[in-house]
């Protein structure tokens, strides 16, 4: 995938949004950081790419307080979560998709 022969895993943290950082983790631990860059410019999570200031980046315009976030373990930065489960399996996949990655090279259950 993407040049990188990466041996299957299975990522299944507590909960979904912590799964979903785990995730976007790995993929920055596996691509290094150009990765890192790319899903601080693009789309990782409904139309948020990730933050390095959650509380200004993820902020309820209605409450003035910021969105569900969780950090990217091994990072500085962080993940918008204020999602449901589905949304969550489903932005990964968009993700995959944006990225490039083959067709089922992701499975999310």
């Amino acid at each position: 995938m993407l040049g990188v022969d990466i041996p299957d895993d299975t990522i299944q943290e507590p909960t979904a949004a912590e799964t979903h950082a785990s995730f976007i983790s790995r993929l920055i631990t596996q691509f290094g950081p150009e990765m890192s860059g790319k899903l601080q410019r693009i789309a990782v999570a409904r139309s948020y790419p990730l933050s390095e200031n959650p509380k200004q980046d993820f902020l309820n315009p209605r409450t003035r307080e910021a969105y569900s976030h969780k950090p990217v373990p091994g990072t500085s930065l962080f993940l918008f979560t204020n999602t449901s489960t589905s949304e969550k399996r489903d932005d990964i996949l968009a993700l995959c998709r944006t990225l490039g990655f083959p067709s089922g090279a992701v499975v999310v259950s």
